[in-house]
């Protein structure tokens, strides 16, 4: 794994409880919420690399940590998008915008949601990630 940038970004994570249960509460708002857009997240910041690294790890992945600079990841990221349009547009096994999320930080406000739709999430990040995780090791991963 190669950090991308400075390695200190912070983002949120979306678990899908979470984000079922917004939109659940969203189809039983009243019409004053209909149309409305809403930041939804497990409302935790986490380091995106230490966070990948360990991740990485527990699914049995080498630590192989190092850094490469966000100009040479977003040209490979532009080449990659450029072979999978020519070769029949395949999805690329990497992306601008990839290369852009792992570069930047990225935290959500879940305040008007909170506000407006009594959200609360329901889980938390590292229970999630966890759930994730043990699923993944039980099916034969």
């Amino acid at each position: 794994i190669k950090i991308i940038g400075n390695g200190k970004n912070v983002i949120d994570f979306t678990s899908i409880k979470n984000l079922a249960h917004a939109v659940e509460l969203a189809l039983e708002s009243g019409p004053e919420t209909s149309g409305q857009a809403y930041n939804i997240s497990d409302g935790e910041s986490f380091g995106f690399w230490p966070l990948m690294d360990e991740t990485t790890k527990r699914l049995g992945y080498d630590k192989k940590i190092g850094k490469i600079p966000y100009p040479v990841v977003y040209f490979a990221a532009s080449l990659s998008e450029l072979i999978a349009k020519i070769r029949g547009g395949y999805e690329p096994s990497l992306t601008r915008y990839a290369a852009g999320v792992m570069k930047a930080s990225f935290t959500l406000d879940n305040d008007k949601a909170r506000d407006q739709l009594g959200y609360k999430p329901i889980i938390s990040s590292m229970d999630s990630i966890n759930e994730f995780l043990e699923w993944h090791q039980g099916n034969g991963q």
